[in-house]
């Protein structure tokens, strides 16, 4: 069976609902609580920015680039993770206004354990759908984030 194009089959209203529906109950299943049940959870936020500097330190303008927020409010993002022990800032020695975030090796073992918590829910999501289905999932969801502008 021929597969329609896009410009032949609009998207009705409740699909867009229905996925819209499902896929946040997806995504708060697994970003829920970024760390197991241990009374230090992070914030997606948090989170986020920890990952973002596991490989490398980052500017902080990059940082709120990427993350597409104010650099004030990363700033306390930032700030509630370097008091945690869990990221370290330092200014560029060229030039005192950019201010670089790197991570700790305590902020590495949180991402760590927050993705292995992740992995765990994500198995958990995963475990009612054959391999079969799991490809085609996995499939239709590279063919959705292929698409330019996302």
């Amino acid at each position: 069976m021929k597969e329609p194009s896009a410009s032949s089959d609009s998207v009705s209203t409740g699909q867009i609902e229905d996925f819209g529906r499902l896929l946040r109950h997806t995504w708060f299943a697994l970003v829920r609580d970024h760390a197991p049940h241990d009374g230090e959870s992070l914030g997606s936020q948090a989170y986020w920015v920890l990952a973002a500097t596991a490989k490398a330190p980052r500017r902080m303008a990059d940082l709120a680039d990427m993350a597409e927020v104010s650099c004030a409010s990363l700033t306390g993002i930032v700030d509630r993770l370097e008091e945690r022990g869990l990221v370290t800032r330092c200014r560029s020695t060229e030039d005192r206004r950019v201010v670089w975030v790197g991570i700790t090796d305590d902020g590495r073992e949180r991402v760590a354990a927050a993705d292995r918590h992740v992995h765990e829910r994500i198995g958990h999501l995963l475990a009612p759908l054959t391999v079969s289905e799991r490809t085609e999932l996995v499939r239709l969801l590279s063919k959705m984030n292929d698409q330019k502008g996302l």
